[in-house]
This record gives structure tokens, sequence and C-alpha cells, in this order.
């Protein structure tokens, strides 16, 4: 599989808000397309990994997770100097499923035009 694919669950505050995700499950796309060791990022937060993290990730997720509805996002995430394109869907209670592909080199293209 050459997207990345990753298993994650929300993390909420006592008031039920969205303050961080955890990776419970990766592939070795994830490690390919972000940097980051598929070995290291399994049970981390996204906040552990990415402290900088973009507020709007964690938000979409949330939505996608509180909804039902599967979502397809493109962010950027300045920390990885990366630009993404995700689809997201909710995979359990709390719980979500992203596959995602680097689309950095696209985004800096479009730019120049």
């Amino acid at each position: 599989m050459d997207e990345g694919f990753a298993l994650c669950e929300m993390l909420l505050d006592a008031e039920g808000k969205p303050v961080d995700f955890r990776y419970l499950r990766v592939n070795p796309a994830f490690a390919r397309l972000t940097g980051l060791p598929a070995d290291q990022v399994t049970g981390k937060t996204v906040k552990e990994l990415i402290p900088a993290i973009e507020p709007f990730w964690i938000e979409g997720y949330d939505r996608v997770v509180k909804t039902g509805r599967s979502e397809f996002f493109d962010y950027p995430v300045a920390e990885l100097g990366k630009h993404y394109q995700v689809y997201a869907w909710r995979s359990g209670a709390k719980r979500f499923a992203v596959i995602f592909n680097d689309i950095t080199e696209h985004k800096q293209l479009e730019k120049k035009i």
C-alpha cells in the first residue's frame, strides 16, 4: 500500500472537548510519508510526536468521530514541512482511521503557477 494508514483514538478533556489523539496502529507507508519511525509512533499522541500540530487536525478528526461522517482533508503540517491529503472515517467509539498521501510537491507547484 503506497498510502499512509493510521488507526487512532480521540482523547477528550473532562468536558468532552478534543485535546489530542493517540496512534493505535500505523503502516510502513506512514513512516515513509511523515518521517516518523513507525515503531516509535504506536501508543504515542500526536502532540508528543508533533508538539505544534495545527488545531484543525484535532478538530477535524473529532468531527468525524462525533458525527460518524467521513471527511476529506487537505492540510499542511508545518512542523513536518509537509502537506497531506487525508480521507478519515469513524472506526468505533472515540476512534477514527485515516488513509493519506503527501501532496507537498503538488502544492509547491501550484504556488509557482
